[in-house]
């Protein structure tokens, strides 16, 4: 799997992420540039003792599928 993309659109109702404080100047994205795009709504925050954040997220609108510009 390439990143978190394929999981928006099928299903998934919540997601939870762990951000941690390094810089890195390039690597590959969570989250892809996508034709299917979702809105989320943070339910939950927490900041640990190292500076990791724990993030979770909801799902409130189903996928929405994009228009093709190009």
């Amino acid at each position: 799997m390439k990143g978190a993309r394929p999981l928006v659109g099928y299903g998934v109702d919540e997601y939870r992420l762990a951000v941690h404080p390094v810089l890195v100047g390039s690597g590959r994205r969570l989250f892809d540039p996508a034709d299917v795009q979702a809105t989320l709504d943070l339910r939950d925050c927490k900041v640990l003792d190292n500076g990791v954040l724990l993030l979770d997220y909801t799902v409130v609108s189903d996928a929405v599928t994009l228009p093709d510009f190009g």
